[in-house]
């Protein structure tokens, strides 16, 4: 089921024109969670937009509602966690800077 709906946000992520979409199977290496779905804005607008319009999808179509509130001060990312999967969604820069899918080398790219 969980994957199912994985597929089900990248394709939503990629129809609202997010960039770059990865999805890290980290299940085995960390008890956080067991998928990161990480994916870069254009600008701060769009950042926002991905991350209101993905947590309302999550919402309508699963019931399901992110532990932590989206707020005005996120600007360059923004973490949608649903336990089982976390969404990082991210403006370009922020995401090089960081660097999640090096921190995470040890994941398994789906």
């Amino acid at each position: 089921m969980i994957k199912k709906i994985i597929r089900i946000i990248v394709k939503h992520l990629d129809s609202k024109k997010a960039e770059n979409i990865v999805t890290l199977d980290i299940k085995k290496i960390t008890t956080i969670s067991d998928y990161f779905i990480i994916a870069s804005a254009n600008s701060e607008t769009h950042l926002k937009t991905l991350a209101k319009d993905t947590a309302s999808m999550l919402k309508k179509e699963f019931k399901y509602i992110p532990l932590n509130p989206i707020t005005e001060d996120d600007k360059n990312w923004i973490l949608l966690d649903y336990q089982d999967f976390i969404i990082h969604l991210f403006l370009e820069e922020t995401r090089v800077y960081y660097n999640l899918e090096d921190l995470w080398f040890e994941a398994k790219k789906i």
